[in-house]
């Protein structure tokens, strides 16, 4: 499978990768034929294509449990699209991301962008502030060279008895998108 990626480039040294998704069923061998040594072929032997299996085989059966009750409430929402990347699976609607998953032996962390505070100490637009009256998440920040400081959530989870505290979390900052 070939995978095709927009970049962007932004101010202060920003870039953002997002993966084109296609519904063609095109091969590329069909692209490169039978030669071997043409530069598509070589690309495509180098190209690492990530899988959710690349993730789950890190966790208990527990870990892979919670990890698929998540996955099961948003996989059917139209504008909820999962991928799996060499760090970790995100779930983007309409194209922007709301939440990544790392998986670890006995929890999975789940990150959410926050957003950036200018120098200045201006917001970015959608700044987002997480209800969490049970206190399981975690403010993370950092600065970048231009002296904007970035922030995001870190949430951990081990039990399943969590998961709909969890949900609810990851919903909040899945309805924050416009």
């Amino acid at each position: 499978m070939l995978s095709f990626w927009e970049i962007k480039r932004f101010e202060g040294g920003l870039v953002s990768l997002e993966q084109l998704q296609s519904d063609s069923d095109e091969s590329v061998e069909k692209i490169t034929g039978s030669d071997k040594e043409s530069l598509i072929s070589q690309v495509s032997k180098e190209v690492k294509v990530y899988s959710e299996s690349d993730h789950t085989r890190k966790g208990t059966d527990g870990v892979i449990e919670i990890w698929r009750e998540i996955r099961s409430r948003f996989e059917d929402i139209p504008s909820v699209r999962i991928f799996a990347t060499k760090m970790y699976i995100g779930m983007k609607k309409e194209g922007k991301l709301f939440s990544a998953v790392r998986f670890y032996r006995n929890h999975l962390l789940i990150d959410f962008n926050r957003g950036d505070i200018k120098p200045g100490g201006a917001k970015s637009k959608g700044f987002f502030d997480l209800e969490d009256p049970k206190a399981m998440s975690t403010k993370r920040q950092w600065t970048y060279k231009s002296g904007v400081v970035g922030n995001a959530y870190v949430i951990k989870i081990e039990n399943i008895s969590d998961l709909e505290y969890i949900v609810y979390l990851i919903q909040q900052k899945y309805e924050s998108i416009g």
